[in-house]
């Protein structure tokens, strides 16, 4: 798996992105660059709007709500706070790197 990061990351493709605690260490995270973001298809919305639909027929809604807030949560986590006027807070958190 290390040697298929150091090739992508030599390419363009990734970078790291942070680091996560892990089992007995910490570990990196990575992200795709820009560069790799247009060779993928952006079909996500579609794929998220199947996954949640088959999620709240097999699952209770329960369990589905408590899946969304705990996504949330991790969205959340990751980004800074906002300032300024509500349409440039909207423009700001449309800007934001990984969400849309």
């Amino acid at each position: 798996m290390r040697a298929h990061l150091v090739t992508l990351e030599r390419d363009g493709l990734v970078r790291q992105a942070g680091l996560r605690r892990g089992t007995s260490k910490r570990a990196s995270t990575y992200a795709l660059t820009p560069a790799a973001g247009r060779l993928f298809p952006k079909a996500y919305g579609t794929l998220l709007r199947m996954l949640l639909d088959v999620l709240t027929e097999r699952l209770p809604l329960s369990a589905v709500d408590d899946a969304e807030r705990e996504v949330g949560h991790r969205v959340a986590a990751g980004q800074t706070v906002l300032m300024g006027e509500l349409r440039d807070r909207v423009d700001q958190a449309l800007a934001a790197p990984g969400l849309l």
